[in-house]
Protein backbone atom coordinates (compact mmCIF):
# COMPACT_ATOMS: atom_id res chain seq x y z
CA UNK A 1 0.00 0.00 0.00
CA UNK A 2 2.58 2.23 1.12
CA UNK A 3 4.30 1.82 -2.42
CA UNK A 4 1.60 2.14 -4.26
CA UNK A 5 0.63 5.66 -2.45
CA UNK A 6 3.82 6.95 -3.51
CA UNK A 7 3.57 5.36 -6.73
CA UNK A 8 0.15 7.96 -7.72
CA UNK A 9 2.18 10.95 -5.49
CA UNK A 10 4.79 10.84 -7.92
CA UNK A 11 2.82 10.14 -11.12
CA UNK A 12 0.61 13.33 -10.13
CA UNK A 13 3.75 14.89 -9.52
CA UNK A 14 4.67 14.23 -13.01
CA UNK A 15 1.78 15.27 -14.76
CA UNK A 16 1.35 18.60 -12.83
CA UNK A 17 4.85 19.41 -13.92
CA UNK A 18 3.95 18.36 -17.84
CA UNK A 19 1.24 20.92 -17.44
CA UNK A 20 3.24 23.52 -15.69
CA UNK A 21 5.82 23.45 -18.16
CA UNK A 22 3.09 23.96 -20.80
CA UNK A 23 2.94 27.64 -22.26
CA UNK A 24 -0.22 29.37 -23.22
CA UNK A 25 1.00 31.97 -26.13
CA UNK A 26 -1.16 34.27 -28.16
CA UNK A 27 0.53 34.10 -31.69
CA UNK A 28 -0.54 35.73 -35.10
CA UNK A 29 0.03 33.40 -38.28
CA UNK A 30 1.84 36.26 -41.09
CA UNK A 31 2.30 35.90 -44.49
CA UNK A 32 4.88 37.54 -46.64
CA UNK A 33 3.50 40.83 -47.11
CA UNK A 34 3.00 40.84 -43.25
CA UNK A 35 -0.88 40.83 -43.79
CA UNK A 36 -2.31 37.67 -41.66
CA UNK A 37 -2.97 34.35 -42.86
CA UNK A 38 -6.26 33.45 -42.45
CA UNK A 39 -7.43 30.15 -41.17
CA UNK A 40 -4.13 29.00 -40.69
CA UNK A 41 -3.12 26.05 -38.58
CA UNK A 42 0.01 25.40 -36.53
CA UNK A 43 0.60 21.84 -35.60
CA UNK A 44 2.29 21.57 -31.98
CA UNK A 45 3.77 17.97 -31.83
CA UNK A 46 0.46 15.98 -32.01
CA UNK A 47 -1.92 19.22 -31.79
CA UNK A 48 -3.14 21.55 -34.36
CA UNK A 49 -4.37 25.10 -33.24
CA UNK A 50 -6.47 27.08 -36.08
CA UNK A 51 -6.24 30.55 -36.09
CA UNK A 52 -9.33 33.14 -36.86
CA UNK A 53 -10.09 35.78 -39.89
CA UNK A 54 -7.24 37.54 -38.63
CA UNK A 55 -4.38 35.15 -38.02
CA UNK A 56 -5.07 34.62 -34.68
CA UNK A 57 -4.01 31.89 -32.59
CA UNK A 58 -3.70 30.72 -29.42
CA UNK A 59 -0.83 27.63 -28.57
CA UNK A 60 -0.52 25.15 -25.81
CA UNK A 61 3.68 24.97 -26.12
CA UNK A 62 5.11 22.34 -23.62
CA UNK A 63 8.71 23.92 -22.92
CA UNK A 64 10.49 21.09 -24.54
CA UNK A 65 9.01 22.32 -28.27
CA UNK A 66 11.23 24.59 -30.00
CA UNK A 67 9.40 24.79 -33.61
CA UNK A 68 5.60 24.29 -34.68
CA UNK A 69 4.75 24.08 -38.26
CA UNK A 70 2.30 26.57 -39.86
CA UNK A 71 -0.01 25.93 -42.73
CA UNK A 72 -1.91 27.92 -44.66
CA UNK A 73 -3.95 26.51 -47.63
CA UNK A 74 -1.26 25.06 -49.97
CA UNK A 75 1.75 26.59 -48.37
CA UNK A 76 3.63 24.93 -45.45
CA UNK A 77 6.71 25.96 -43.24
CA UNK A 78 8.44 25.51 -39.82
CA UNK A 79 9.31 28.09 -37.94
CA UNK A 80 10.80 28.76 -34.47
CA UNK A 81 7.77 29.24 -31.36
CA UNK A 82 7.36 32.86 -31.58
CA UNK A 83 4.31 35.48 -31.26
CA UNK A 84 4.24 36.54 -34.61
CA UNK A 85 4.68 33.51 -37.24
CA UNK A 86 5.60 34.54 -40.35
CA UNK A 87 6.05 32.80 -43.46
CA UNK A 88 9.45 32.90 -44.95
CA UNK A 89 8.22 32.76 -48.89
CA UNK A 90 9.90 35.46 -50.86
CA UNK A 91 7.54 38.62 -51.68
CA UNK A 92 7.24 39.59 -55.37
CA UNK A 93 4.76 42.29 -55.33
CA UNK A 94 3.21 43.92 -52.58
CA UNK A 95 2.25 47.44 -50.68
CA UNK A 96 2.55 50.55 -51.37
CA UNK A 97 0.98 50.05 -54.81
CA UNK A 98 2.44 52.90 -57.36
CA UNK A 99 0.58 53.16 -60.57
CA UNK A 100 4.26 53.27 -62.40
CA UNK A 101 4.70 49.71 -61.91
CA UNK A 102 2.01 48.82 -64.15
CA UNK A 103 1.25 49.03 -67.77
CA UNK A 104 -2.14 50.73 -68.28
CA UNK A 105 -3.67 49.50 -71.43
CA UNK A 106 -7.35 51.15 -71.90
CA UNK A 107 -8.29 53.85 -70.12
CA UNK A 108 -6.27 55.42 -67.41
CA UNK A 109 -9.17 55.48 -64.62
CA UNK A 110 -7.16 53.65 -62.29
CA UNK A 111 -6.56 55.25 -58.38
CA UNK A 112 -4.03 54.05 -56.37
CA UNK A 113 -3.34 54.37 -52.51
CA UNK A 114 -0.42 52.85 -50.40
CA UNK A 115 -2.81 49.92 -49.53
CA UNK A 116 -5.53 50.42 -52.46
CA UNK A 117 -5.91 50.01 -55.95
CA UNK A 118 -9.46 51.47 -57.59
CA UNK A 119 -11.57 52.04 -60.55
CA UNK A 120 -14.87 53.41 -61.53
CA UNK A 121 -17.46 51.60 -63.62
CA UNK A 122 -17.74 51.99 -67.17
CA UNK A 123 -14.50 51.22 -70.08
CA UNK A 124 -12.13 48.04 -70.23
CA UNK A 125 -9.07 48.89 -68.87
CA UNK A 126 -5.80 46.34 -67.60
CA UNK A 127 -3.19 46.82 -64.76
CA UNK A 128 -0.24 44.86 -66.08
CA UNK A 129 2.44 44.15 -64.26
CA UNK A 130 5.74 42.77 -66.23
CA UNK A 131 7.78 40.12 -65.13
CA UNK A 132 8.85 36.18 -65.57
CA UNK A 133 6.88 34.82 -62.28
CA UNK A 134 6.93 30.76 -62.42
CA UNK A 135 5.91 29.13 -59.30
CA UNK A 136 3.79 32.16 -57.30
CA UNK A 137 0.60 33.01 -55.59
CA UNK A 138 -1.87 35.74 -56.08
CA UNK A 139 -3.62 36.83 -53.07
CA UNK A 140 -6.00 39.69 -53.30
CA UNK A 141 -9.54 41.12 -51.92
CA UNK A 142 -11.62 42.78 -53.84
CA UNK A 143 -15.52 43.88 -54.11
CA UNK A 144 -17.22 45.02 -57.21
CA UNK A 145 -19.92 47.49 -57.91
CA UNK A 146 -22.23 46.83 -61.40
CA UNK A 147 -25.68 48.36 -60.62
CA UNK A 148 -26.36 48.20 -65.06
CA UNK A 149 -26.20 44.37 -64.22
CA UNK A 150 -25.00 43.59 -67.61
CA UNK A 151 -23.78 40.52 -68.71
CA UNK A 152 -20.02 41.43 -69.89
CA UNK A 153 -19.51 43.08 -66.74
CA UNK A 154 -16.64 41.11 -64.78
CA UNK A 155 -13.45 41.70 -62.97
CA UNK A 156 -10.55 39.52 -64.20
CA UNK A 157 -7.42 38.17 -61.95
CA UNK A 158 -4.34 36.75 -64.74
CA UNK A 159 -1.50 35.21 -64.02
CA UNK A 160 1.62 34.14 -66.51
CA UNK A 161 0.63 36.03 -69.13
CA UNK A 162 3.98 37.55 -71.05
CA UNK A 163 2.08 40.75 -72.51
CA UNK A 164 -0.62 42.67 -71.81
CA UNK A 165 -4.28 41.80 -72.98
CA UNK A 166 -6.16 37.98 -73.09
CA UNK A 167 -3.29 35.88 -72.32
CA UNK A 168 -2.44 32.89 -69.50
CA UNK A 169 -4.68 31.84 -66.84
CA UNK A 170 -7.39 34.05 -65.94
CA UNK A 171 -10.11 33.75 -62.98
CA UNK A 172 -13.23 36.19 -63.86
CA UNK A 173 -15.62 37.27 -61.21
CA UNK A 174 -19.01 38.69 -61.86
CA UNK A 175 -21.99 39.62 -60.41
CA UNK A 176 -24.38 38.42 -62.97
CA UNK A 177 -22.69 35.24 -64.54
CA UNK A 178 -21.42 32.34 -62.72
CA UNK A 179 -17.41 33.26 -61.96
CA UNK A 180 -15.37 31.12 -64.36
CA UNK A 181 -11.73 30.01 -64.66
CA UNK A 182 -9.71 30.12 -68.30
CA UNK A 183 -6.71 29.91 -70.05
CA UNK A 184 -7.42 32.78 -73.02
CA UNK A 185 -4.61 32.85 -75.37
CA UNK A 186 -4.81 35.80 -77.24
CA UNK A 187 -8.48 37.48 -77.10
CA UNK A 188 -11.76 37.21 -75.32
CA UNK A 189 -12.18 34.23 -77.51
CA UNK A 190 -9.52 32.68 -78.09
CA UNK A 191 -9.69 29.80 -75.50
CA UNK A 192 -9.67 26.10 -75.41
CA UNK A 193 -13.33 25.13 -74.29
CA UNK A 194 -12.67 22.43 -72.06
CA UNK A 195 -9.92 24.80 -70.49
CA UNK A 196 -13.14 26.97 -69.35
CA UNK A 197 -14.32 26.10 -65.67
CA UNK A 198 -17.34 27.58 -63.88
CA UNK A 199 -17.86 27.85 -60.08
CA UNK A 200 -20.05 29.84 -57.84
CA UNK A 201 -21.56 31.34 -56.19
CA UNK A 202 -20.94 34.79 -57.78
CA UNK A 203 -20.23 37.68 -55.53
CA UNK A 204 -22.66 40.09 -54.00
CA UNK A 205 -22.36 43.59 -55.87
CA UNK A 206 -20.24 45.49 -53.34
CA UNK A 207 -19.41 42.75 -50.43
CA UNK A 208 -16.00 42.10 -50.11
CA UNK A 209 -14.51 38.73 -51.30
CA UNK A 210 -10.50 37.07 -51.22
CA UNK A 211 -9.09 35.65 -54.21
CA UNK A 212 -5.89 33.42 -54.06
CA UNK A 213 -4.14 31.61 -57.44
CA UNK A 214 -1.71 29.18 -56.63
CA UNK A 215 0.68 28.21 -59.62
CA UNK A 216 3.27 25.76 -59.38
CA UNK A 217 4.62 24.31 -62.32
CA UNK A 218 1.63 22.40 -64.55
CA UNK A 219 -1.13 22.65 -61.83
CA UNK A 220 -2.76 26.09 -61.09
CA UNK A 221 -5.11 26.20 -57.69
CA UNK A 222 -7.84 28.56 -56.88
CA UNK A 223 -9.50 29.37 -53.49
CA UNK A 224 -12.33 31.82 -53.22
CA UNK A 225 -14.20 32.81 -50.02
CA UNK A 226 -16.57 35.77 -48.67
CA UNK A 227 -14.19 37.52 -46.26
CA UNK A 228 -16.95 36.82 -43.43
CA UNK A 229 -16.68 32.76 -43.87
CA UNK A 230 -14.04 30.49 -44.64
CA UNK A 231 -11.92 29.39 -48.41
CA UNK A 232 -13.37 26.78 -50.53
CA UNK A 233 -11.14 25.45 -53.20
CA UNK A 234 -13.04 26.26 -56.56
CA UNK A 235 -10.98 25.10 -58.95
CA UNK A 236 -7.46 22.84 -59.85
CA UNK A 237 -6.35 22.79 -63.33
CA UNK A 238 -3.36 20.66 -64.89
CA UNK A 239 -1.69 21.89 -67.93
CA UNK A 240 0.30 19.41 -69.50
CA UNK A 241 -0.74 20.60 -73.37
CA UNK A 242 2.39 22.28 -75.23
CA UNK A 243 0.81 25.19 -74.98
CA UNK A 244 1.19 25.68 -71.57
CA UNK A 245 2.76 29.12 -70.00
CA UNK A 246 4.83 27.87 -66.82
CA UNK A 247 5.77 31.98 -66.29
CA UNK A 248 5.29 35.48 -66.82
CA UNK A 249 3.49 38.56 -64.96
CA UNK A 250 0.04 39.06 -63.88
CA UNK A 251 -2.40 41.77 -64.48
CA UNK A 252 -6.15 43.12 -63.16
CA UNK A 253 -8.75 43.58 -65.73
CA UNK A 254 -12.09 45.25 -65.37
CA UNK A 255 -14.17 44.45 -67.76
CA UNK A 256 -16.68 47.83 -67.02
CA UNK A 257 -17.50 46.99 -63.86
CA UNK A 258 -16.10 49.08 -61.07
CA UNK A 259 -13.85 47.53 -58.48
CA UNK A 260 -11.60 48.24 -55.75
CA UNK A 261 -8.74 45.54 -54.61
CA UNK A 262 -7.12 45.60 -51.52
CA UNK A 263 -3.87 43.64 -50.33
CA UNK A 264 -3.00 42.72 -53.27
CA UNK A 265 0.07 40.72 -52.68
CA UNK A 266 2.37 38.21 -55.15
CA UNK A 267 4.66 35.98 -52.94
CA UNK A 268 7.29 32.85 -54.20
CA UNK A 269 5.54 29.30 -53.69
Amino acid sequence: MKNRFWFCTVLVFALLAVAISAETLQAVVRLPDNNPAPFATVTVGDKVFEADAEGRVTLEVPADVKTVKITWLEVTAELPVSANLKFKNRLLYGPPYIKEDFVVTGPDVWEFTDDQISAPLGSETMLFYEDAFDNMVLRAKYSITNPEKAQWYYLRFFIRLYDPGFWGYSVNMSVVNDPYFVRYDGNWDQYVAANMTFFGPKPAEGKEYELVMFAKDETITVYHRDVAGKYTKVHQFVDNSPEAYFDGGFAIMKSYSGATIRELGIFAY
